[in-house]
């Protein structure tokens, strides 16, 4: 089986059925072992973060990372959603799906109870843009639990998250 997509060659070779059934399998375990760090490590920054008292709860950055500027921003208030405005040129970056970004993002959101958004303003190389994202979204994660010296409290006018 030999796969192309818009005339491009998707580079899957498979001399017969069984090879093709194997592959098909790896890659069916590589998303679902994917799926499983997702929800884990979104479960267990929650966790770490505890209730939140003395934190800032918000966080941003914009990163630039060669032609590529991203920027995120998060709000731990306890309401997941994903504002995800990204063009990625290619579908793969070394063997890596680049649609897996925007779910492990989404995941996170999720599992944190996070609002986070993700805005590329311009980037050709998806590895710079990938790049650009996930460094902004760890230092907007940095400001966002970085301890507040003058909060005592839930970062909340309702005193709650």
């Amino acid at each position: 089986v030999h796969g192309q997509r818009r005339g491009e060659d998707a580079g899957v070779r498979v001399g017969n059925a069984e090879e093709l059934e194997h592959a098909l399998h790896s890659a069916v375990l590589a998303i679902a072992a994917m799926e499983r760090v997702e929800r884990d490590i979104g479960l267990q920054f929650a966790q770490a973060l505890g209730n939140k008292i003395g934190t800032r709860r918000y966080g941003s950055a914009s990163l630039p990372m060669e032609e590529a500027i991203a920027d995120v921003a998060v709000d731990f208030g306890g309401r997941p959603y994903l504002v995800y405005r990204v063009e990625l040129t290619q579908e793969k970056v070394g063997g890596f799906d680049v649609s897996l970004a925007k779910e492990f993002l989404r995941s996170f959101a999720n599992r944190c109870g996070m609002n986070l958004h993700v805005t590329v303003r311009y980037g050709e190389d998806s590895h710079h843009v990938l790049e650009a994202i996930f460094k902004g979204f760890g230092l907007a994660l940095r400001d966002a639990v970085s301890v507040d010296p003058r909060r005592r409290d839930v970062p909340s006018t309702k005193g709650t998250l």
